[in-house]
């Protein structure tokens, strides 16, 4: 592409990134209500026009606190991103975004996109020259828990430099990482991370859907029901992107934590059938034992589970042990709700035996 394109081609890189675009998209559709599969492309990319720029609502987007974010105070994270002198002018830098071209250095993104020099200038003319000048690098006014901070850097800095080149499209991109995260209820926020921008972007959607099973807030086990739901309950699988690393951020204060799944497991629970299945039981400890690839598990457990529902009367022993290993109660009561728990289990053990032998 050239720089006189009309379309912004963006690629999947850093995690902070791909929030930071995923963020983006979602408001288009919240704020503008844009369809934003018309800007997902299959191959992992996203495209969208340069005009879309100019028909952002910039005043309702971010500054009137029911809004996705306040860059004014409101959101402290993006502390010192924007002086209340610099918010009229602010303005008119969103809009001249449609000027962008493809030029520059960036060390979060494959393709920089800066304004040209005359734009520059005319947005130093308004007044945001500063502004312009604290946008160069990366730094605590995109995030106040991840940028540099007296020389160290948290866990969460990419490349352990002290000064990273941003482009104009990234430091205006980034306002919106906190959108693509999900809290927990335990105040972490997550954010699924993956080789493709329509993967992420239908993943972070299941995670912030409610699972019945999410009383866990294990973050490995977040990743699984994601990947679960979506091959589950849409035609499309994650074909070749299974092989590929899929990951789960999760940031609790200024902590950031990595998990993901062995590429054999993510195959395995990609498969359609064993996805519905899953998602049919929704044990948790059922999908623990297929995460840990304990296997042979599944079927001492359904064997004793179906030994339990035929007994005219069940002892101490035997309610502990349904209670232990089934939390949901359409699962435990009646004895033929744990027959037909006990035959899913099984089904899913010869499921997996069979795509593991394929495999």
């Amino acid at each position: 592409m050239e720089n006189k394109e009309k379309h912004i081609e963006l690629y999947p890189g850093h995690w902070l990134y791909n929030a930071s675009i995923i963020g983006f998209l979602t408001s288009l559709e919240i704020v503008e209500y844009k369809n934003i599969n018309d800007y997902l492309m299959k191959d992992g990319r996203v495209i969208f026009p340069k005009t879309i720029f100019t028909e952002l609502e910039v005043g309702k987007r971010y500054f009137e606190n029911t809004k996705i974010s306040s860059i004014v105070a409101k959101a402290p994270i993006y502390r010192n991103y924007l002086q209340t002198s610099e918010k009229s002018a602010f303005v008119f830098f969103v809009k001249a975004l449609e000027n962008l071209e493809r030029y520059g250095q960036c060390d979060v993104s494959a393709n920089a996109y800066n304004l040209p020099i005359e734009i520059n200038e005319q947005i130093k003319e308004k007044g945001l020259e500063k502004f312009l000048d604290r946008i160069a690098d990366f730094n605590m006014i995109f995030h106040a828990d991840l940028g540099p901070s007296l020389g160290m850097f948290p866990n969460a800095y990419w490349n352990n430099k002290q000064s990273n080149k941003i482009c104009q499209l990234f430091a205006f991109l980034v306002i919106h990482q906190h959108i693509a995260f999900t809290s927990l209820s335990d105040r972490t926020k997550v954010f699924i991370n993956a080789p493709s921008f329509k993967m992420m972007y239908e993943l972070n959607k299941l995670i912030n859907n409610s699972f019945e099973w999410s009383r866990d807030n294990n973050n490995r086990s977040l990743l699984a029901m994601s990947v679960i739901e979506y091959c589950a309950k849409s035609n499309a699988t994650l074909g070749l992107w299974t092989g590929m690393n899929i990951e789960i951020v999760a940031i609790t204060n200024d902590t950031i934590d990595y998990y993901s799944m062995p590429s054999n497991v993510t195959k395995l629970i990609s498969n359609k059938r064993i996805a519905t299945l899953l998602s049919d039981i929704g044990e948790f400890k059922i999908l623990n034992l297929v995460l840990d690839q304990k296997f042979n598990e599944l079927v001492e457990m359904a064997y004793r589970i179906l030994r339990i529902s035929m007994k005219n009367e069940s002892n101490e022993g035997d309610r502990k042990f349904i209670n232990d290993s089934l939390f949901l109660s359409r699962n435990k009561f009646p004895a033929k709700a744990q027959r037909l728990v006990a035959n899913k289990i099984l089904k899913l053990y010869a499921l997996i035996k069979e795509q593991l032998k394929t495999n």
